[in-house]
């Protein structure tokens, strides 16, 4: 079997924040905006089959498009926080741990958003018969387990950047304001309306867009902290004569602000 020279120069991929952020952003409102359009056919005109692009564009359904986007993000967003994490637990980090545990949790987001497992935990509340804002259960265990992660990472944020650490925030507030927040108010309005109807669906929209809006601007700052604080991260793949190996060479994640030229 061929083998490559191994003095030729490495392929390089050079990868732009504001880009990255410029292709999510084109996604999330192409696919809100077909969420509502179709919405409005089938509730206000009565075309509810539209060739199938009624179901595969409804944000509250799960199996189609805008599952599949949310799922891929979400894993997106994992892989860069595993790459910042092994690559601090290499220089031996004080936070490298927190970065692996977000890559972790992330993960976990990512299996949730193609599978439903949070809601499991519905049947763990069936018994209190619960109403109201908390008509859908996992909004109670959803708002604990941001307190107690916001509570752990006071220190993580703090060690940020200052523009990171902004970035963060607001993406984190969007996120959970969309995922609890506007939850909430789905399914109150579910509890007192149903969901067959044009507001229910306006509001999954709401609620959805906020959660990725949420996860386009998370992963522009995890970009941007790359090209901030990286000059290069390299990643060798080697055949099994050559041992494995993830991350080759790195020059590392500083914590202050040396800044690469495609920060843009």
């Amino acid at each position: 079997m061929p083998h490559s020279d191994p003095g030729a120069d490495p392929t390089t991929l050079s990868i732009s924040p504001r880009y990255v952020a410029t292709i999510f952003t084109a996604l999330v409102l192409s696919l809100v905006t077909m969420h509502l359009v179709t919405g409005i056919l089938d509730y206000q005109f009565g075309h509810d089959y539209q060739w199938g692009f009624r179901f595969q564009f409804n944000v509250d359904n799960e199996g189609n498009i805008p599952a599949w986007y949310s799922s891929s993000a979400l894993l997106v967003a994992s892989f860069l926080l595993a790459l910042i994490g092994a690559t601090k637990y290499k220089r031996r980090d004080a936070f490298a741990t927190h970065w692996l545990v977000l890559a972790g949790m992330f993960l976990y987001l990512s299996m949730d958003e193609a599978s439903q497992l949070h809601e499991m935990s519905a049947r763990l509340f069936d018994r209190f018969h619960p109403s109201g804002l908390f008509f859908y259960p996992w909004v109670i265990v959803g708002a604990l387990v941001v307190l107690m992660v916001g509570l752990a990472y006071l220190k993580f944020l703090l060690h940020l950047p200052p523009e990171i650490r902004r970035i963060v925030l607001v993406a984190g507030s969007i996120f959970v304001g969309g995922a609890l927040g506007v939850e909430a108010i789905s399914g109150r309005h579910h509890e007192l309306h149903g969901l067959n109807n044009l507001t229910y669906h306006v509001i999954v929209g709401i609620e959805e867009g906020c959660e990725m809006a949420g996860i386009v601007m998370f992963i522009y700052g995890l970009v941007r902290y790359l090209a901030l604080t990286a000059d290069r991260v390299v990643l060798a793949f080697r055949d099994d004569a050559g041992g494995p190996a993830l991350i080759g060479r790195s020059a590392g994640l500083r914590s202050g602000g040396g800044k690469s030229g495609r920060a843009a």
